[in-house]
């Protein structure tokens, strides 16, 4: 007789149980919008991003490792729709444009790859360790964007492929090396500190010493160097923020530390029940933000008051501090609207991302450019007052 705990016959039992839960929450609907949108994307590095947004948006709270429902069954059920609305998407543009396929196939290549890589890369992370919902969607975030950035970086898709398989590997390596370091999240009265902000977990801490250190380079490189290239910074900054401090906003840590049996997370999915992010104190979100914009802003603080002599003077460095408050900003504003209007955690997290996912496909087209509007290009602050202008 076939053993009930092979993945097949779990699947068979548990699967068509995870599909409904899956198509009955409206998260799961925002992601296979953005998915059916990827194929309008004007770049297919454009189209990878909305893809990975609306996989992260699909999938939503993480269930406990080792826990029924399986992670890889959870994720499989979770991607269905996304897929399908990708599939969607693609019917509909080569319905209404058939002279578009020489652009809507490779589109929708790199955006199915990148569904499938953002679910490897979560996997891959939670399967390691008992990591915290938000400290894997950062790591899954981070991991995309770096990806994403590397292959425009490169001009080549080949390029964001491999790099994305290989932060990956590094990533589930991670997390299981700090899981078999330490135990638990560290509390919230001491632990270690950077820039004299605790962060709750280890990986959290970790993750904040990276973008830490990124910020220090872009300031370096592109404020102090070169300010023509603020703007890469500002982006970079608004990515990090992003990536970092819009999972812990909405999740809180979310499923592990408050999963009272394995299907709690099942049960917080269901759409007749809300979990919201009243479980949390709204000063908790404000933290939350306050804390990550000032690891990532300090790097510009002082590059302003280094630069403050300088002819182009501190405002590339100033134009970087706007962009980590105006990021902050709204991403407290949708999570205290989302609360507000009592939607769940994950829903919170899709209507988010389905906000990012919109700007990218829409901002090309309101500039007009397809190729100048997907790189930071903002006015040359090495032009202002006396100084010279740069050559070209």
């Amino acid at each position: 007789m076939v053993a009930l705990t092979q993945p097949a016959v779990v699947w068979r039992v548990a699967g068509p149980l995870l599909l409904r839960i899956a198509a009955r929450r409206p998260s799961s609907w925002l992601a296979a919008g953005m998915a059916c949108g990827a194929a309008w994307a004007p770049q297919p590095l454009g189209a990878v991003a909305v893809a990975s947004l609306a996989l992260l948006a699909a999938t939503g709270d993480l269930p406990p490792s080792g826990m029924p429902p399986s992670l890889g069954g959870w994720i499989i059920a979770r991607m269905a729709l996304p897929l399908a609305g990708l599939a969607g998407g693609v019917a509909i543009r080569l319905i209404t444009a058939p002279l578009a396929a020489t652009t809507t196939i490779p589109i929708a290549r790199a955006a199915g790859v990148a569904v499938l890589l953002t679910a490897v890369t979560v996997w891959a992370v939670r399967r390691r360790s008992e990591v915290a919902t938000a400290d894997a969607v950062s790591l899954a975030m981070l991991t995309a964007t770096a990806a994403a950035l590397g292959g425009l970086a490169a001009g080549s898709l080949l390029v964001a492929v491999v790099s994305w398989a290989a932060m990956a590997a590094v990533a589930s390596w991670l997390v299981h090396w700090l899981g078999r370091r330490t135990a638990g999240p560290l509390p919230r009265g001491g632990g270690d500190l950077v820039a004299g902000l605790m962060f709750p977990t280890p990986l959290r801490r970790v993750l904040g010493r990276l973008a830490m250190a990124a910020m220090l380079a872009a300031m370096v490189g592109w404020v102090l160097l070169n300010p023509a290239r603020a703007g890469w910074a500002a982006a970079l900054a608004a990515a990090l923020m992003i990536c970092l401090a819009l999972p812990l906003v909405v999740f809180q840590n979310g499923s592990g530390e408050d999963a009272v049996s394995p299907w709690a997370a099942l049960l917080r999915s269901a759409p007749g029940r809300r979990f919201g992010l009243s479980e949390k104190p709204p000063a908790l979100a404000v933290e939350t933000v306050v804390r990550h914009a000032a690891v990532l802003g300090w790097p510009s603080l002082v590059a302003a008051a280094v630069a403050a002599g300088s002819p182009v003077g501190p405002w590339p460095a100033i134009l970087v501090v706007a962009v980590i408050a105006a990021t902050g900003g709204a991403i407290l504003g949708v999570g205290l609207v989302c609360r507000g209007l009592g939607l769940s955690r994950e829903t919170t997290f899709a209507t988010a991302l389905a906000l990012m996912a919109g700007m990218v496909l829409l901002l090309p087209v309101a500039l007009g450019d397809d190729v100048a509007a997907s790189r930071p290009n903002l006015p040359d602050f090495s032009s202002c007052g006396d100084a010279p202008r740069a050559s070209t």
